[in-house]
């Protein structure tokens, strides 16, 4: 056994608990306050940041304040990795979008476009609405602990199968408290989430190391893919929420481009694993 795995094993278990912590508290004030529920939607936003917020703190305690800037700085590198970063953004997003709307198409007909106001009345919009979320979306605030801190360390000690997986389940069950706060406009069955957060870790780690550790291009997958949900389940471009479930076609999807990445690349994602 590699002499480093007690010590990659107890700053996993320090994120993985200040993490939930973090969030955990945030989330659970929501849920302590119901009838204050409508003003404090923000707090939703801010919990998302626990990842980030944790894997920041740990860092710094363990590396110090410089090595904790060229961390930041490594892992929200943007300018060098635009080809990812529209993969991540764009592509695969895309690719579910289409998707979806052409399953829909099939069993259910054509989706009519809104035409009250014009659907496209709302394309000059979209720019200002992707930049403004963004800001504030919780993939900027989960990736950066996720990819940016746990995967690193997790791929010390397993391969990347495994490490999507423990990733995978530890993420999905960060979403508990969601589960019982009727604003959380994104919410999804929690048992779809475990089936697809360690599809989406592979997909993501892929991604992450293709970029050279940037995990920008991870963050706009998971935003853009939300984005995207909440337009098709909405009714500024449709004239009815398209009514077949994203969350289970993007599901099917994120598993169908693993599968790929994993055979393609026989199981290590492209990474160069250190050896034991």
């Amino acid at each position: 056994m590699n002499h480093k795995t007690p010590g990659i094993y107890k700053e996993l278990l320090q994120f993985f608990l200040l993490t939930y912590l973090i969030s955990w508290s945030i989330w659970g004030s929501i849920i302590l306050f119901p009838e204050t529920m409508g003003q404090m939607y923000i707090l939703i936003i801010i919990g998302a940041f626990g990842p980030f917020i944790s894997a920041t703190i740990l860092t710094r305690r363990q590396h110090g304040k410089e090595e904790t800037k060229t961390w930041r700085k490594n892992i929200l590198s943007i300018r060098k990795h635009i080809q990812w970063n529209l993969i991540g953004g764009l592509g695969i997003p895309l690719i579910i979008t289409i998707l979806h709307i052409g399953y829909v198409s099939i069993t259910q007909g054509l989706p009519s476009l809104q035409i009250d106001p014009p659907w496209y009345w709302l394309l000059p919009a979209i720019p200002i609405n992707v930049f403004i979320v963004f800001v504030y979306s919780s993939a900027f605030g989960e990736e950066p602990g996720w990819q940016g801190y746990a995967m690193p360390r997790l791929l010390l000690q397993f391969n990347p199968i495994a490490s999507a997986l423990i990733l995978g389940v530890f993420w999905a069950l960060w979403h508990i408290p969601l589960q019982f706060i009727s604003i959380y406009r994104g919410s999804e069955s929690l048992c779809l989430m475990l089936l697809y957060t360690p599809a989406l870790a592979v997909i993501a780690t892929w991604l992450t190391n293709k970029a050279g550790g940037s995990v920008m291009p991870a963050v706009f997958l998971h935003y853009a893919t939300n984005l995207y949900g909440g337009y098709l389940l909405g009714t500024d471009i449709f004239v009815e929420p398209l009514s077949v479930n994203f969350t289970l076609i993007k599901t099917v999807i994120y598993w169908f481009i693993a599968f790929v990445l994993l055979v393609k690349t026989h199981g290590t994602l492209d990474i160069n694993i250190p050896k034991k």
